[in-house]
């Protein structure tokens, strides 16, 4: 039903629904990960952040957790915090050209140019090299 109500858009009651979920049974990332989802679109990215973090602490392994986390730090225009997230991401997978994107928007932010054309440069690299 959580479900329903996030592609129906209606994201305060996706998060009833999926508290509710989460108070009746055993935790899962999915329902922690849909949880910050509804809050990320709705703006509250600390309490988005809240949720990403707890799914993460349930599957360390899945990195687009870490992005995602640092997705709501990029919206507040919190750099440093999201290049931390970023790079919890790109341990686990170096190569996806969104996370290069994202960390190279961070350090031109930060003032970091060469650090940034790095990570501008591997997208595009990673973009060339998936077409072939």
């Amino acid at each position: 039903m959580g479900d329903a109500y996030i592609r129906l858009r209606k994201y305060r009651d996706a998060i009833e629904v999926l508290e509710r979920v989460v108070e009746l049974s055993r935790p899962e990332d999915v329902i922690y990960e849909a949880i910050g989802h509804c809050y990320d679109r709705l703006g509250n990215y600390a309490q988005a952040r809240f949720y990403y973090r707890k799914a993460s602490h349930l599957s360390p392994d899945d990195s687009k957790l870490y992005y995602k986390t640092a997705c709501t730090y990029i919206n507040e225009g919190m750099w440093a915090q999201a290049v931390k997230q970023l790079e919890s991401a790109m341990q686990i997978h170096k190569n996806y050209p969104d996370y290069n994107l994202a960390m190279g928007e961070c350090k031109m932010q930060l003032g970091q140019v060469k650090e940034a054309i790095q990570f501008l440069s591997n997208v595009v690299r990673l973009k060339i090299t998936s077409r072939r």
